[in-house]
């Protein structure tokens, strides 16, 4: 009997050393498979990153991102539980954009769109990132440029108001050959040039809101010792543009009187010192300002390759006046001004992040002489002057 309890007693040990094996082989294989979740969530955490990227959710990140793009090498056993959680993800992006009021893009009923421009990718993935800018009168916009959305719905602008109501600030009054301008300017708006901004003769004049974007534009070229420039012309009224007109002999550098942009008072022409009008084209100095303009409201009216559309040649000082976030848009996209225009009267609104704000953009045609503004006073309004109001709303 001893012989056979101590067998017994060696058997209940053996069993409990090898209960211990099996035991510790679990926890083994339970960390095991922690580790490995571990690694596969990982490995979803750098994808969705690397995704982000790919995306290019943000110009920022693709700027960093761009120098150290992630490679991921997934564990083979976690391929399905990655393709899962990228594939629920990707579902929940496009119910969340498509479900969303007012993302009707041109390309569908309920399709992103991609705004890709001469300058840049602008995507349309998502809604903007909300931090929202003033709209007359200059920023100095910076180079920051988040997503675009663009809609043909009313972006929720609900208060009802007459045209003959509202106070037209003509910024994007398109003024050519086929239209001509609407009226004379407030005089009380057309100011001398001289001594806010240096000109080629005393007596120019502009529209205050335009000489303050072409002082702050002549500031950053001073800053950025880009050149020195001047003002060679301004605003003219019906019998100085007459006589400009009669005088030009090649007319596709002039409009006829009564349908010439500065007559607005926006548009102005822009010279640097040193530098021929015949050479300006080639110059330095016109590069800078055809690329740094923008940012104080500021569009290249007369760009080459444009002349079919404009109905004048290539001038590479004329300017306008338009504001934010629309000579960004042209700017960005090479579009004129009656090609932006039609832009927005094709695409009904948009919506656009620009140097940490953000700007919500309509256009819509009255309906018995009432449009519709935003419930709040940072707006502001703008005949097309081809059947259209162009309503300009930011938040800071």
């Amino acid at each position: 009997m001893d012989r056979r309890g101590e067998a017994w007693q060696m058997n209940k040990m053996e069993g409990a050393w090898q209960m211990g094996q099996r035991d510790g082989a679990w926890q083994m294989d339970r960390r095991g498979e922690a580790w490995q979740m571990n690694k596969m969530e990982d490995a979803w955490q750098m994808d969705q990153w690397d995704g982000a990227w790919q995306m290019g959710r943000r110009e920022g990140a693709w700027h960093n991102r761009q120098k150290a793009k992630p490679r991921m090498r997934f564990p083979a056993k976690g391929m399905l539980f990655v393709a899962l959680a990228i594939g629920i993800y990707t579902f929940w992006t496009n119910a969340q954009w498509s479900g969303s009021p007012g993302t009707h893009g041109a390309n569908g009923a309920h399709g992103a769109q991609s705004a890709t421009g001469a300058h840049g990718a602008q995507s349309a993935t998502g809604p903007a990132n909300p931090a929202h800018p003033p709209a007359a009168g200059t920023q100095g916009a910076s180079a920051e440029r988040g997503d675009i959305i663009l809609s043909s719905d009313n972006p929720g602008f609900t208060v009802p108001v007459h045209i003959d109501e509202i106070t037209d600030s003509h910024y994007l009054e398109l003024v050519n050959l086929e239209h001509a301008i609407s009226g004379e300017p407030d005089g009380r708006s057309i100011v001398s040039a001289w001594p806010d901004v240096p000109v080629r003769v005393t007596g120019i004049l502009l529209h205050e809101t335009a000489i303050e974007a072409v002082s702050e534009l002549f500031a950053e070229a001073r800053a950025s010792e880009a050149g020195t420039y001047f003002v060679s012309s301004g605003y003219r009224d019906y019998d100085a543009q007459k006589l400009v007109y009669d005088e030009m002999m090649d007319k596709s550098y002039a409009q006829p009187p009564g349908h010439s942009e500065h007559q607005t008072g926006f548009g102005v022409d822009i010279m640097a010192i040193g530098v021929s009008q015949a050479d300006m084209g080639a110059s330095p100095e016109a590069r800078w300002l055809a690329d740094n303009s923008w940012k104080h409201g500021l569009a290249l009216r007369y760009a080459e390759g444009k002349q079919s559309i404009t109905g004048i040649a290539d001038e590479p000082w004329h300017f306008r006046y338009i504001g934010q976030p629309h000579a960004w848009y042209c700017w960005e996209n090479d579009l004129c001004l009656e090609e932006y225009i039609q832009f927005l009267k094709e695409t009904g609104s948009y919506r656009a992040t620009l140097g940490g704000k953000y700007y919500t953009v309509y256009c819509q045609s009255p309906h018995d002489g009432i449009i519709y503004v935003p419930d709040s006073p940072d707006y502001w309004v703008s005949g097309d002057n081809a059947g259209g109001y162009v309503v300009t709303a930011w938040e800071d």
